[in-house]
């Protein structure tokens, strides 16, 4: 019978990418006597995944329901397909009108599933690091613990210019080594993050066909809320994200904040939200996402004007201080104070 059961569960796996549903619904029997038992009086579901179990939890114990929704499900990437989009908002649409708050992470997202599901309790919480640091762990070893630069071996004369996220598919790194490929040799790319093995070393030898393998490196991962300390004596970020979906057209994604947090000027593609705020705080320059001689100039204006794009002491400030781990801790107790003074499902988000 375990047989049959483990043979069963491999072919479900197998079918998760053409039918989300299996996985949503994959929670429940796993979850749901654990989380009804601790008779929570919030549940706050995190990703899509979790949200069928929650509201099953939620129903039957009366309990808040707050879904935060880490980007637009139905325009992740990769692309998904026809039938997988139409069970993802299928979902959406049945679950997220009877939340009573839905979080996300910035403006654009917002406005699209108030409008696409008509809800009306949201609010933004932002991907920012906590300024008071974190905890460590042991997956995140870094090289010497000294910084970014140092770690690299890079001299003084060399422009560290950093990426910072997952090292993986469709995050711009090719885009990035192409456009340095023709700029001034001391202009070295770093990149750091968690990736597989394989995808790093695919990287590399493409650094190397395009002659930038002594211009080229790539870090290993860092404790999360250190990333910004680590990176902060490179002399520029760059966020080459291509806006292959909607979700990736309006990210605002951790890299950003990071960057910013270090005090380093910004070179990112013109995606809405990042664009919004790096000419609002003054971070740095923006180019045309598809264009890679634009993303050269790009790179090439703050490298020879590094002065003028270095985000002054008072901007970053202000920028920590709006958006820190810590400022979004204060909304998100308030958004829970909120929920938890809600009256009966009248006031839920679909109702009322």
């Amino acid at each position: 019978m375990g047989f049959f059961i483990t043979k069963l569960a491999q072919i479900l796996a197998g079918k998760q990418k053409t039918f989300p549903r299996i996985k949503f619904n994959s929670y429940i029997p796993v979850h749901y006597q654990r989380l009804k038992a601790f008779k929570p009086d919030v549940i706050y579901a995190h990703d899509l995944s979790s949200l069928p179990l929650c509201h099953k939890v939620a129903e039957e114990t009366n309990c808040k329901l707050i879904f935060d929704s880490h980007e637009l499900e139905i325009h992740r990437n990769p692309p998904l397909g026809r039938l997988a989009r139409r069970q993802v908002h299928k979902t959406e649409k049945e679950y997220l009108p009877d939340c009573d708050f839905v979080t996300t992470v910035c403006e654009s997202a917002e406005n699209i599933l108030r409008s696409e599901y008509g809800i009306r309790n949201t609010d933004l919480i932002y991907n920012a690091p906590a300024l008071g640091g974190g905890r460590s762990h042991p997956r995140w070893e870094r090289f010497s613990g000294v910084s970014i630069r140092s770690d690299a071996g890079l001299n003084y004369s060399d422009f560290a210019l950093v990426y910072v996220g997952l090292i993986t598919l469709n995050r711009g790194i090719e885009f990035a080594l192409r456009a340095i490929e023709h700029l001034p040799e001391n202009i070295k790319l770093l990149a750091l993050g968690p990736g597989t093995s394989a995808f790093k070393k695919q990287l590399l030898r493409y650094a190397a066909e395009l002659g930038l393998e002594e211009r080229f490196t790539i870090m290993d991962p860092v404790n999360p809320p250190d990333v910004y300390k680590y990176i902060r004596n490179a002399d520029a970020a760059i966020i080459p994200i291509t806006p292959i979906t909607l979700s990736y057209e309006v990210a605002l994604p951790n890299k950003f904040f990071e960057s910013a947090f270090a005090g380093l000027p910004i070179i990112s593609a013109d995606l809405v939200e990042i664009t919004k705020l790096t000419n609002k705080y003054n971070l740095g320059i923006t180019y045309d996402a598809l264009d890679e001689q634009a993303c050269a100039n790009a790179i090439l204006e703050v490298y020879e004007n590094q002065a003028k794009y270095k985000p002054s002491s008072a901007n970053t400030e202000a920028f920590q201080k709006e958006f820190s781990w810590e400022a979004q801790e204060k909304k998100l107790v308030n958004i829970l104070d909120t929920v938890l003074s809600y009256d009966g499902a009248q006031e839920r988000n679909g109702h009322g």
